[in-house]
């Protein structure tokens, strides 16, 4: 049981330190947003296309873990 209370309270503090982590890169981005004059639409789609990457990475760990090495190869690595 302490070591479950234990484990809790250093969930917590991760994720204090998450929340404090982003809000300063956020804070950086709008500065570095602002300095360059890049306009929001465009941080979107870099955000989209940063979500289809790690989308197309998942997919690929998932056909390695199915297939295993010796399967056949990610249709994109080939």
């Amino acid at each position: 049981m302490k070591d479950c209370v234990t484990d809790v309270h250093e969930c917590a503090k991760q994720l204090e330190d998450a929340a404090v982590t982003a809000a300063e890169v956020e804070r950086d981005l709008g500065l570095c947003s602002g300095e360059l004059q890049v306009e929001a639409p465009s941080l979107g789609v870099l955000g989209a296309a940063l979500a289809f990457l790690l989308l197309v990475d998942l997919v690929r760990l998932m056909w390695m873990r199915h297939h295993g090495t010796a399967g056949p190869l990610f249709p994109w690595d080939m």
